[in-house]
């Protein structure tokens, strides 16, 4: 910002210590050094007196030099204070000029028009004579901005650097000035845009039902588009001028911040000059200059009225042009309500010209429009031809579409055979359980009740545990019972043996083979795909097996599919059919997996449950299949008639149960649960809600756990075993922190009273290597395979 010449004469204090701080830099310190030389001299009083004239006379002509140094800053910065004065109100008496010049042109070339159409010529004349005047008034002020400016070169002769800035500034407002008459311009091309645009819609809207035409004024539609586009494109550009003018107002300022900052080092150099008038207070000859420079600067202070009168007189005239300004555009005005006038009458002449204009194209028109009626009749005709051929030719790319379609998916189409056909009923769930005992018998199959028990309620569970897991050593009727389980409720049975290179779903559920064209599905993709088309399917589950599946590192191929599984009590949950570049319908193309498929795994006990994810575990129940205590032969095998009946879906979900909150059955579980929760946590192995909510859906759909204290107790056993101990394994069981929790834990298991968790338990606690090992918990008398 800049100082006004009050600032500049307060400043000179400073100044002057700038100046004697020079001094003392270039003459590398031989004034200071004199200065305290000499004051030393006379306060100590132990040079000579002759030194001490000397030494006098040295500060004295250093006094001199600095009162030299003085006058040229003044007179420069008195020089630089009326220079920016006068370029300040240069630039407010050209901005009048040049918008005086304007309207001087445009009075002149309105006169010029008016003339031309001897419209009021005495009228004109009157007006001419003023805007004569008027221009006489400019020249006036033109004379007087010469003055300035003359007067601007003799100062700007004086200071070359600020003359270069301003001529930059001069400069860079010149290129303003082309950038906003080219706005105007781009301004002016978008006007005519429009009104071309708005031509062509008139147009658009009497030709739309003459396709030919109209495929014309598209065309004009596109030269247009691409024009606008070119405007924009210009458009940009200016935004990348008004960028640079940004830069060039960024510039300026980072000028005016170096001015503050010189400001800065002048008040730096006031407090330097503090610093020296203690060295000038001992000096009677330094101390009458500076006196001197104070009487300079109170006639310098009386020399700011003088300048403030000067800026008012300015300010008037400045006032006085603005009110003739206003003059001026009276007299626009005038001029302009004069051509409006001039303009009606014209346009009336030119309305009867155009009128007769409009009927002669008109009847034009009516003539043409018959011509075009005949061709776009035969145009119509042509074009029913062509859409009849293309009809045709979609119909046979239909038929090829849907053939193709058939026969990439001819494999998933193939009907389930359901061999039992009629519904079979029981008095109740103990009934379907002893009935079923009775058919494991009967086959020479021998499997302990809470076996049985345990694999009907993980199945009945499978909402929220949706993986019955049997493992166990090879020969222990791991794939025995849930084929018969399958066979006595008339389920059809999905064997899927697991191989070991499964690494993807694609191995669980198909996938399409580009190269043939065809989709390869799973026999379990086949089944999910027809027990939504088949409807001899809708009311019977399917049981799925898959045997030996740690064949393979389940989290691979089956943890995806386990997720949708669980999600299945929350929404309905679809798997997506791969079908390369081939246009399937929705119904076709999402497969549904229902509540009604039931999901079974066996594995061997050469890789046990410590295998198996925690994400698994949660989410499955592990039935674990032990050394028998006897070795048996296989019983005697009856001739074993394969139910033609099957157990219907509504009467399976019928024995099913939720728990609920409150209930003395869910208290008890709550109870042990949290308790357990607690040591666990303490372990660093917690677990939250829905491990909690399966335990809980478990024990309340046990058989008869809700009746009996002791089976509930049981069926409790069957969740630690299953869900919670297998969380522990790689735990140091004689590490100080986990001693204490593993001896709270098994007094825990002490009240639930089982022996088969009991003893799994303490072979867990005496693992190999110190660690928890769980090998699982084996509850089954005997079983033959």
């Amino acid at each position: 910002m800049r100082k006004s010449p009050q600032f500049i004469y307060q400043s000179l204090p400073a100044v002057t210590g700038l100046i004697v701080a020079g001094i003392i830099n270039v003459t590398g310190g031989n004034a200071l050094q004199t200065f305290m030389g000499l004051t030393t001299t006379t306060m100590g009083g132990y040079a000579s007196t002759a030194l001490v004239n000397s030494r006098r006379s040295m500060a004295i002509q250093e006094t001199g030099r600095l009162q030299d140094e003085i006058s040229k800053l003044q007179r420069a910065l008195k020089i630089k204070g009326e220079l920016d004065y006068l370029q300040q109100q240069r630039e407010l008496l050209t901005g009048k000029v040049n918008s005086l010049k304007t309207e001087e042109e445009d009075l002149e070339r309105r006169i010029i028009a008016i003339k031309r159409e001897n419209y009021n010529l005495e009228d004109l004349e009157t007006r001419i004579e003023k805007s004569k005047a008027l221009k006489m008034e400019i020249n006036e002020l033109i004379g007087e901005l010469n003055t300035i400016k003359e007067q601007i070169k003799e100062r700007e002769d004086q200071k070359d650097n600020l003359s270069l800035v301003s001529s930059q500034f001069l400069q860079k407002q010149a290129e303003l000035d082309d950038l906003k008459q080219y706005i105007d311009k781009l301004s002016k091309s978008k006007e005519n845009l429009e009104i071309t645009k708005v031509n062509y819609e008139a147009l658009n809207q009497k030709y739309t039902i003459l396709e030919n035409e109209q495929n014309k004024i598209l065309n004009e539609i596109e030269i247009l588009n691409n024009t606008k586009k070119v405007i924009q494109d210009k458009i940009n550009e200016n935004e990348k001028y008004e960028i640079k003018l940004n830069n060039i107002k960024e510039e300026f300022e980072q000028k005016q911040n170096e001015l503050a900052n010189l400001n800065d080092k002048l008040e730096n150099l006031n407090q330097q000059t503090a610093e020296l008038e203690i060295f000038r207070s001992s000096y009677d000859v330094l101390k009458s200059e500076y006196d001197t420079l104070e009487n300079q600067q109170e006639t310098l202070a009386l020399e700011i009225p003088r300048l403030q009168s000067e800026r008012d007189r300015i300010l008037q005239e400045i006032q006085t042009i603005e009110t003739k300004a206003q003059q001026v555009d009276i007299l626009r005005r005038e001029l302009d309500e004069l051509e409006a006038k001039f303009r009606i009458k014209r346009n009336d002449l030119g309305s009867l010209k155009r009128k007769i204009e409009y009927l002669e194209t008109e009847k034009a028109n009516l003539e043409n429009e018959i011509k075009w009626r005949e061709i776009e009749i035969q145009t119509k005709e042509g074009k029913i031809k062509e859409l009849q051929k293309e009809i045709k030719t979609l119909k046979e790319d239909l038929e090829e579409i849907k053939n193709s379609v058939d026969y990439a998916f001819q494999a998933l189409k193939i009907p389930v055979e359901v061999k039992a056909k009629q519904m079979r009923y029981f008095a109740n769930e103990s009934d379907f359980l002893n009935q079923f005992k009775d058919y494991l018998k009967a086959k020479g199959l021998t499997f302990s009740d809470r076996v049985i028990n345990a694999f009907h309620t993980s199945l009945k569970v499978q909402d929220i545990s949706a993986l019955v897991i049997l493992a166990g050593i090879s020969g222990t009727g791991k794939s025995e019972l849930p084929q018969a389980y399958g066979e006595f409720i008339g389920a059809p049975l999905v064997m899927l043996p697991v191989q070991p290179r499964w690494d993807s779903p694609q191995d669980l559920q198909g996938f399409f083979n580009y190269i043939e064209k065809k989709y390869k599905p799973t026999e379990l993709m086949r089944y999910l795909y027809q027990h939504q088309k088949q409807d001899d399917l809708k009311n019977r589950m399917v049981l799925v097996l898959l045997d030996e599946m740690n064949l393979a590192r389940v989290e691979y191929y089956f943890s995806d599919f386990l997720s949708k599984l669980e999600s299945r009590r929350n929404k309905p949950t679809f798997l997506e059919i791969e079908a390369g570049s081939l246009k399937l319908l929705d119904e076709d193309k999402r497969v549904k997996i229902p509540d009604q498929f039931l999901f079974v795994g066996t594995m061997n006990e050469d890789e046990t449950t410590q295998s198996l994810s925690d994400k698994v575990l949660d989410r499955a129940n592990v039935l674990t299949f032990g050394k028998p205590p006897e070795l048996r032969l296989r019983g005697v095998k009856q001739t074993v008639e394969i139910p033609k009946e099957y157990l219907s879906w509504e009467t399976f979900i019928s024995w099913c149960q939720q728990p609920q909150e409150g209930s003395s059955v869910s208290d008890s579980v709550k109870d042990y649960v949290n308790r357990v929760n607690h040591i666990m946590e303490a372990l660093g192995r917690p677990f939250a809600h829905r491990v909690y909510q399966a335990i809980a859906k478990y024990v309340v759909n046990y058989p008869n756990a809700l009746q009996n204290d002791n089976i509930r107790k049981a069926a409790i056993a069957d969740q630690f075993g299953q869900k919670l101990l297998p969380k522990l394994r790689g735990l140091m069981v004689e590490d100080s922190n986990v001693k204490p929790q593993l001896d709270e834990l098994k007094k825990i298991i002490d009240e639930l009273g089982d022996e088969s968790l009991k003893q799994a338990f303490e072979v867990a606690r005496n693992g190999q290597y110190g660690q928890f090992q769980w090998k699982g918990m084996v509850y089954q008398e005997t079983t033959n395979d």
